[in-house]
């Protein structure tokens, strides 16, 4: 059985990136302010605001964060139910995970590049022995273009995106499209 869309009034582009740039800014203050209190891990600290802000808070408040909700719009499913926990794990972390792809693959290819050189040696405190340190030289060029490619694909894929969001009619981007999620026009400015 084909699911029942329901997509109402759309939100566009241009509202719904001032209502991220207003999420963004709340929560930089906030973490701002547990990093102050806790002094350090400011990282961990701002991932676990960051995770909980934008996938716990739409579930509890109806699709809405602090952002969409000063600017009227709200996340809603296309089936017509209220986001769930599965709806916004999907639209933040697996969405998140398919636009970044280009450059975890990049990654993951930097990663078998070096496979002669221990990990130890790349990631702890020990020194690169003189042939592991001539084999990261020999191999720095390629590294870095796999680096550059993966991030120019993934700067590509996130603009694909953007423009999703405000050119078609249904408003609909990558991540709506992997969640089943669309955002309304809560209430209208003039």
């Amino acid at each position: 059985m084909e699911k029942e869309r329901v997509i109402d009034r759309p939100a566009g582009a241009i509202r719904r990136g001032f209502g991220n740039v207003l999420d963004g800014i709340l929560l930089v203050i906030v973490s701002v302010i547990f990093d102050s209190i806790v002094n350090g891990e400011q990282l961990l600290i701002f991932d676990f605001i960051e995770i909980s802000y934008y996938i716990l808070l739409p579930v509890i408040w109806v699709g809405y964060t602090v952002g969409k909700k000063l600017v009227g719009v709200q996340i809603n499913r296309i089936n017509g139910k209220r986001v769930n926990l599965w709806t916004m794990i999907r639209r933040h972390l697996l969405a998140g995970i398919v636009l970044a792809s280009p450059f975890i693959i990049a990654v993951l290819l930097m990663v078998i590049m070096v496979d002669d050189i221990p990990y130890s040696s790349l990631i702890g405190s020990n020194a690169l022995s003189e042939s592991e340190m001539e084999l990261l030289e020999l191999k720095a060029p390629e590294l870095i273009s796999y680096v550059v490619v993966g991030g120019i694909a993934t700067l590509i894929l996130n603009l694909v995106n953007v423009f999703m969001v405000g050119l078609r009619k249904d408003h609909r981007g990558i991540h709506d499209f992997i969640a089943g999620t669309y955002v309304k026009l809560t209430k209208s400015y003039g």
